[in-house]
């Protein structure tokens, strides 16, 4: 049987790790370009694992609908899953409150641990899309659907299903799965409005100018409801070199301050 797991998370690979030990072929479906990465800010980059209790204890502790977890604790209690981290080579110590941690207190041996569980699955990054509940009729001029129409190939690499509706109208599908849905027709009418008049020079230009526009309606925007965890992660992605310090259009989303700058600030030197 073939399984699809959408998500590569801490549960996308535990069911694909599941799944191949049931002889399934199994394609997990990741947006990111490294899977669980998540893991890497919990239990402050150490990674809680679970607690050493039983099921009843730790149904006991679930303040939201613990009948939920009944049937999962039951097939997979916390034992089981200290001894499937013992069994993937991860030593597991016990600390106050019964919380169970990797040794080495990083967060990263447990992200290996659940990759080396899914191995022999079919990770897919690249063109990670998603289909829209309802295919969105968009009205378009002459040139700007000729346009469109003559850049399929592009479209589709970058996540945009879209095909001719008739008229001066075209369907669009599916869109990229970090674009929203409430903003799949603006970005449409943009990406038309470029490739229509735009510079005609080469492909890599309008290659570019799909994945700028892609990029900026997946930003986060001002306003936007961002977790602590999600702002972590990524402040480390920044630091680390893996994003870019600037936004899809150039403009800078870090700021550098001097010692003297900040002390300037807080009034400590005039």
């Amino acid at each position: 049987m073939k399984v699809l797991v959408v998500g590569g998370g801490a549960a996308g690979l535990m069911a694909a790790g599941a799944a191949l030990r049931q002889g399934h072929e199994v394609t997990v479906l990741e947006h990111m370009e490294k899977p669980a990465q998540k893991i890497l800010v919990t239990g402050k980059g150490r990674c809680n694992v679970t607690n050493d209790c039983t099921a009843e204890e730790f149904l006991h502790h679930v303040r939201t609908n613990p009948r939920f977890l009944f049937s999962s604790l039951g097939a997979f209690p916390p034992a089981k899953t200290m001894e499937l981290f013992e069994s993937l080579g991860v030593e597991l110590k016990v600390e106050r409150g019964r919380r169970v941690f990797p040794v080495s207190d990083k967060a990263e041996e447990i992200r290996q641990a659940l990759l080396r569980y899914a191995d022999g699955a079919d990770i897919v990054h690249d063109g990670a899309k998603k289909l829209l509940l309802e295919p969105l009729v968009v009205e378009l001029s002459a040139e700007e659907k000729t346009a469109l129409l003559t850049n399929l190939d592009l479209l589709e690499s970058a996540g945009l299903e879209v095909s001719d509706f008739g008229g001066s109208s075209v369907c669009l599908r599916s869109v990229p799965a970090d674009v929203e849905q409430g903003s799949a027709e603006d970005l449409l009418v943009e990406l038309a409005a470029k490739l229509a008049h735009g510079s005609r020079d080469a492909l890599n230009e309008r290659t570019e100018w799909v994945l700028h526009s892609i990029s900026c309606r997946a930003a986060i925007k001002a306003g936007d409801h961002t977790s602590p965890q999600e702002l972590m992660a990524l402040a480390e992605k920044i630091l680390s070199g893996e994003v870019p310090p600037f936004c899809p259009h150039g403009r800078p989303c870090v700021l550098k301050l001097t010692r003297k700058e900040l002390e300037k600030q807080f009034g400590r030197i005039v």
